[in-house]
């Protein structure tokens, strides 16, 4: 992704449970349950409306073995648009803190969750937000 960038979007899209879902790729059942792309906002763009010129990049996954756990348990698409930035401090604290991280969101306007889940039982410290 682009160093400028400031939003990307996540895409979820329903859970096949890895199986029997997603796309044939030479013989082979491919379950791309998660898309993760670059956004700009139209508004945004440079003073002469230049669209073409920004990097657009996309990034699709197989959820189910990128991720320690996902569930999309709707029967439709979800996605939600975050701050990059954001996105970043919650990460490196995680990172630092040796604690995984939690993604939780249901649709395009509602709040969007990322927390801290501790790796071990024991290293729960009851971490609440508000």
């Amino acid at each position: 992704f682009q160093q400028s960038l400031e939003e990307v979007t996540i895409i979820a899209n329903p859970d096949s449970g890895g199986v029997g879902g997603g796309t044939q790729v030479d013989g082979a059942q491919v379950d791309k349950s998660c898309q993760i792309h670059s956004f700009y906002d139209p508004h945004k763009i440079d003073v002469e409306g230049n669209l073409n010129s920004l990097l657009h990049t996309q990034l699709s996954l197989n959820a189910h073995q990128h991720f320690l756990e996902y569930q999309h348990t709707g029967m439709e698409t979800a996605d939600v648009t975050f701050n990059l930035k954001d996105f970043k401090v919650v990460l490196g604290y995680c990172a630092s803190t040796r604690n995984n991280l939690s993604i939780s969101f249901s649709r395009a306007g509602e709040p969007l969750a990322i927390l801290p889940v501790p790796v071990n039982e024991h290293m729960n410290v009851g971490f609440s937000a508000e």
